[in-house]
């Protein structure tokens, strides 16, 4: 068994799959869930434990686990193979003879990323400690975040040039900068350091906190082929499991505010990496949870960037609630003068962002005027309402939003338009014949009849006829896998594939008898055709009055098929 087939072996799918996507069991060998490829209400993504395969039926997305770890993660096959081997602890043989450029450069680029996190880690001075323990950050805490501090000059340069790394792919780590002489220096210099990593913990860029005045406050890795800040959230592989379990997301704006959260023992908190909240973010949240808390900084700049999330986690039908902590407080803050306790209780009483929106509307337009509250309303309230496809959902918000602001509730639904977008998405399943989804069921399960059936399919014409006809020929080719034959087929013919996997009534195998039973059935259709096609030509030949040549036709009928004349 070659390397690429051990890993397979011994990967599940289900369980890779299953810390992404929430899977709901359909059977001892299936699962469903919500779609981590695109934007969907209703689940159409299906998992086959026993067949390691995935399919969605809403944007046609399949294939293995390598084929889910490279769309999910945007990576090549290698990095996947290596990724799920070193998960499951498989020895990996030499790199040389694996992967290719691209893949090797992203090794190294790993290597000098977790090169600086060492160094970083193995810097921090007195003064880091010292405006650690201001914030009440523990040395425990320290050591489990793995914060560090860059150094002035360019030791962290100097570091890794001693270790071999090249000019080139030191500036390619987004680590390194060169002067206008060509001289290479240290992107991040006298900052507290927060490492950021992957979903799979792996050190990808670093997140640099500026002491005293400097500028900019902070400062995050350039991006690189490692580390794009739109897919990135500080902390989520940490909190992804209390996130899946608790069934919600607290989102804040900084490394700081998840330090302090998770030092207090809340664990289903992450944060932006210094960007804005993308729809990549949310759609990654998503995966884990559909329900999320907004807890932002209360100045205003994180006042805006709630407004602005709000709409983004309403686009891709989030479910969401904020939290507005009192005095002015950060997330950390709060929580070290309230206790965890206190914190939790406010997450439970977080707003809906309906009533925030309406409380922000309040704030920022003259409520006195019906010009002002039409304004507040149509400048937050409006983009967000436009975005519920539920009627009575959206009613109900209305006339809520009607006695909050004094605005007629008729004025409201007259000035709402609901977007398109909203709207399910339905997709049509092909389907296959019971006959033909048991053939192919039945030859996928029982590879080693493959010869034995494919040399009485061949004695046949009627199979070629079939709608799976260009499925069944790729498996009768030989003992083929689930994602050898995926790749073999066309978009329509995968979609019928996946529509024989993921039937309702797929979970038992198709035994050898059941397999045989079926192809008799094909033959039995064959011979019932065949003899239809006689008997059309015999009365064809009556009505031309070539009786002779008719009577010559019943001789290939059986004896009890011939007519009496």
């Amino acid at each position: 068994m070659d390397f690429k087939d051990q890993v397979k072996e011994t990967a599940d799918i289900a369980q890779v799959i299953g810390e992404v996507v929430r899977l709901k069991p359909m059977g001892p060998n299936r699962s469903i869930g919500l779609c981590p490829f695109h934007q969907e209400k209703s689940p159409s993504f299906h998992v086959h434990r026993d067949k390691q395969y995935f399919y969605c039926f809403g944007c046609h997305k399949g294939g293995d686990v390598f084929r889910f770890i490279m769309e999910i993660e945007g990576v090549s096959f290698y990095d996947a193979l290596i990724s799920l081997a070193e998960r499951y602890g498989i020895p990996i043989p030499q790199r040389s003879t694996f992967g290719d450029a691209e893949s090797r450069e992203r090794d190294t680029q790993f290597a000098i990323q977790e090169a600086a996190f060492q160094f970083f880690r193995s810097s921090l001075n007195a003064e880091s400690r010292n405006y650690l323990a201001s914030r009440n950050v523990t040395e425990e805490t320290i050591e489990f975040f793995g914060l560090g501090y860059a150094p002035q000059g360019g030791a962290l340069t100097r570091k890794l040039q001693q270790m071999g790394f090249s000019a080139q792919q030191l500036l390619e780590s987004g680590l390194v900068l060169k002067r206008d002489d060509g001289s290479l220096y240290d992107r991040f210099r006298h900052r507290l350091i927060f490492p950021i990593h992957n979903e799979q913990g792996k050190t990808i860029a670093f997140g640099g906190r500026a002491f005293g005045d400097d500028q900019p406050k902070y400062l995050n890795s350039s991006e690189t082929r490692l580390y794009t800040k739109k897919r990135v959230l500080y902390n989520l592989h940490r909190a992804k499991e209390t996130i899946r379990r608790q069934d919600f997301t607290i989102l804040v704006e900084g490394y700081m505010d998840v330090i302090g959260l998770v030092q207090a023992g809340i664990h289903n908190v992450t944060a932006s990496c210094g960007t804005a909240l993308s729809e990549d973010h949310v759609r990654i949240l998503k995966r884990h949870s559909d329900r999320v808390v907004v807890n932002f900084d209360p100045d205003n700049a994180g006042m805006n960037a709630t407004e602005r999330s709000i709409q983004i986690l309403l686009e891709e039908s989030m479910r969401v609630r904020v939290l507005n902590l009192p005095e002015g407080k950060d997330p950390d803050e709060y929580v070290a003068e309230n206790g965890t306790d206190g914190y939790l209780q406010r997450i439970r009483n977080a707003d809906t962002y309906f009533h925030w929106l309406a409380e922000r509307a309040r704030h920022k337009f003259d409520m006195h005027s019906g010009e002002g509250r039409m304004e507040g309303f149509r400048t937050l309230l409006k983009p967000a309402l436009e975005k519920i496809p539920d009627k009575l959902e959206r009613l109900a918000i209305v006339n809520d939003l009607s006695s909050y602001l004094g605005v007629d509730a008729k004025a409201i639904l007259e000035q709402l338009t609901v977007t398109a977008a909203s709207s399910p998405r339905k997709t049509v399943v092909p389907s296959l014949t019971d006959s033909e989804s048991t053939l192919i069921r039945g030859l996928l399960s029982n590879p080693g009849e493959l010869q034995g059936i494919n040399t009485r399919l061949q004695q046949l014409s009627f199979w070629r006829g079939l709608k799976g006809n260009k499925i069944l020929s790729a498996i009768l080719t030989g003992n083929i896998t689930m994602d050898q034959l995926d790749v073999r087929l066309d978009e329509t013919d995968r979609r019928l594939l996946a529509s024989v996997m993921f039937a309702d009534k797929t979970d038992g195998e198709v035994s050898t008898e059941q397999l045989y039973a079926c192809v008799e059935r094909l033959e039995k259709e064959e011979h019932i055709q065949q003899i239809a096609a006689i008997r059309d030509e015999i009365r064809k030949l009556e009505r031309e009055g070539k009786f002779a040549e008719a009577i010559e036709k019943q001789k290939l009928l059986p004896a009890s098929g011939r007519s009496m004349r």
